[in-house]
């Protein structure tokens, strides 16, 4: 996305071509005016696209009705999902697998440098008199995480601490209290939401969701709602702070707290006329 968003640079996209569908307050008056302003702005931004090339090819870009577009897309095939991806919390690793039917062949060596073909999670490095250690969760000492290079060639035994393999957020402490209920206990895979966990237990291990969460989150006060989450705010005692993460309804334990009703006016977004996007902020002293 970057070097499409590059492009954009400067460019002003005409959200009220055949007129505005907005009233004062933002919200849509006329649908149909606003379905063929957006198709309008939709092929504006194909028409720059197109003009482009990415590492020498060259860009293919339309604008698509939405009756042409997939509504309904299938469930995302967990099986697979299970052995490209990777997640954590400000990480996502997608990699191509060894079989060829399945994906082609790596035109790297990202394998003679990571050996499980995934990046390896990142850990502190202690001192000790005799050898190179990694500190548990309870160590509270002088350890430093190390360069990627010095992880990947000192042997390491980190300490699993009751998991089948270390999740990639081990060492976060803004998630260490969450780790148990977001690695599969069949494979130890982690996962990085509640939700994840359960969709990978049902699909690819055919276990029912309700054997993967045995207790809900009680937080300390519900945020938002959108759709079927809470954004719940709940308060991490290992660092004395606050999280904010969007649950799904039936992972939430809401007794006794207020449900916040979805705000119209918090969806919507400030859209700025040309003019008013181009005249002066400034104003002269007479």
């Amino acid at each position: 996305m970057a070097p499409l968003s590059k492009r954009l640079a400067g460019v002003i996209l005409p959200h009220e071509h055949f007129g505005s569908h907005l009233d004062d307050k933002g919200m849509t008056t006329d649908d149909d005016l606003e379905k063929r302003n957006f198709q309008h702005a939709g092929e504006t931004l194909a028409e720059v696209w197109r003009d482009m090339k990415i590492d020498n090819y060259d860009v293919s870009a339309e604008y698509r009705q939405p009756e042409d577009s997939k509504q309904d897309p299938a469930e995302p095939n967990q099986a697979w999902y299970s052995i490209h991806v990777r997640e954590s919390q400000y990480f996502l690793q997608v990699v191509k697998c060894a079989d060829e039917s399945c994906c082609p062949p790596t035109r790297s060596a990202l394998k003679s440098v990571f050996a499980d073909t995934f990046m390896p999670p990142p850990c502190p490095i202690l001192q000790t008199s005799s050898k190179l250690v990694v500190p548990s969760l309870l160590d509270k000492g002088t350890s430093k995480f190390s360069p990627l290079l010095v992880r990947l060639s000192v042997a390491l035994s980190p300490p699993l601490e009751g998991f089948k393999q270390m999740p990639y957020d081990f060492f976060c402490p803004s998630v260490q209290s969450d780790l148990k209920k977001k690695v599969c206990p069949t494979c130890g895979i982690y996962f990085t939401s509640h939700k994840g966990v359960q969709m990978h237990c049902r699909y690819v291990h055919g276990k029912p969701v309700q054997d993967r969460c045995e207790t809900r989150v009680r937080p300390q006060r519900l945020a938002a709602k959108r759709a079927n989450e809470f954004l719940c705010i709940v308060h991490r005692y290992e660092t004395s702070s606050e999280d904010a993460d969007w649950l799904d309804e039936d992972e939430v334990d809401t007794s006794g707290l207020t449900i916040p009703e979805p705000s119209s006016s918090a969806l919507q977004m400030p859209v700025m006329r040309e003019s008013e996007w181009l005249a002066n902020p400034w104003t002269e002293e007479q």
